[in-house]
């Protein structure tokens, strides 16, 4: 690792642990920022996240990314679920995974937590990082079970767990309709959709049974 990296690291880091004391009213703690910061390129997104669709989603198909959506729009929409994706895809830099593995702790805290929360993203995002635990695993902290019981607790608040019959009684659900243009479309298979609702629920299904 050259020495150019090692010092953006370096900065991160600093911008990471001076987050902590900065204004809990912004929404978002640095996830939008990795990109801007020099930590990920978009053009390494577009691989990682290609690689996630073609690699790791057989394994785990309860996240799906859209073959039309790219690294950009995934950044700029959902940019907890960007960041997780990122994190668990960036194994071959365990420096650079373990500093964005403690921003989505950071991030998650302060989004479930403090501001209390309640989409689909987050508990997306939260899959992934489960699913591939094992590149972060601490077996003194043992985080993936809380983590997986925070996931599971958020499907359970927005009623993710309804029949989906009754998807209009899920929090933050809008029959998935969310993605006007995509319904405009005729695509139902988006990031917000109901399918994907209901992928999330038996995402964290599977992983509480294994």
């Amino acid at each position: 690792m050259d020495e150019n990296h090692d010092s953006d690291l370096a900065n991160a880091r600093a911008q990471l642990s001076g987050s902590i004391s900065t204004s809990m009213s912004a929404h978002y703690l640095p996830e939008l920022d990795i990109v801007g910061r020099g930590l990920v390129t978009i053009a390494q997104a577009d691989n990682i996240l290609e690689k996630f669709r073609t690699i790791k989603t057989p394994y785990f198909p309860f996240v799906v990314i859209p073959q039309d959506t790219d690294a950009s729009t995934l950044h700029l929409q959902f940019p907890f679920l960007f960041l997780a994706i990122m994190t668990v895809g960036f194994e071959d830099d365990f420096q650079l995974q373990k500093l964005l593995g403690a921003e989505i702790k950071q991030i998650i805290s302060k989004r479930v937590i403090i501001n209390n929360e309640k989409k689909l993203e987050l508990i997306q995002g939260l899959l992934v990082c489960i699913c591939w635990y094992h590149y972060q695993f601490d077996p003194e902290t043992q985080q993936i079970w809380l983590l997986l019981q925070l996931a599971s607790a958020l499907t359970i608040t927005m009623d993710l767990n309804r029949n989906p019959t009754e998807v209009g009684f899920r929090i933050g659900s809008t029959n998935g309709t969310r993605d006007m243009a995509a319904e405009g479309n005729g695509q139902s298979d988006n990031l917000t959709s109901i399918a994907a609702e209901n992928r999330a629920f038996l995402g964290c299904y599977y992983l509480s049974s294994v």
